[in-house]
């Protein structure tokens, strides 16, 4: 994924990405999901691995669409955003590895859930963290 944001920003992708991108992600996921994964499950293959492909790119371009038309805002604090995500994107693993040792003893059966109460302020510790570490006259230089 890395390699196609590189890809992305060189030509551009996001400018053009358009309604029927994302109606096509959508698309491709479901296909995905109601042939290939039990075509793949009946010869005997892993079906999450045959699917994750198609999963991770239909999801990313119905995603990519849906932020660029409700997100794509220029304000104080996307601009804030935007200059600690570099450093958050270190960071991370320090605040999701603490919220997930806290979190540990009351996990659920719901996925879900266990990723919303893990998720949420493990992105805001690292967006916290990598705000101070961009105020630091030292580190401001390296992020």
């Amino acid at each position: 994924m890395f390699y196609f944001g590189v890809l992305a920003y060189r030509y551009q992708w996001l400018d053009k990405l358009e309604l029927k991108h994302a109606f096509y992600g959508i698309l491709m996921w479901i296909i995905a999901m109601s042939f290939i994964r039990p075509i793949a499950s009946g010869y005997g293959y892993d079906a999450d691995m045959v699917t994750r492909g198609f999963t991770v790119i239909g999801m990313s371009m119905f995603l990519l669409y849906c932020f660029k038309e409700l997100c794509n805002t220029k304000g104080r604090w996307s601009s804030m955003l935007t200059r600690t995500a570099f450093a958050a994107y270190v960071v991370q693993l320090y605040p999701m590895k603490l919220t997930a040792d806290f979190y540990q003893s009351f996990m659920t059966q719901t996925p879900l859930v266990n990723f919303v109460v893990i998720a949420i302020p493990s992105v805001i510790g690292s967006f916290a963290i990598g705000y101070l570490i961009c105020k630091t006259p030292i580190l401001k230089r390296i992020f």
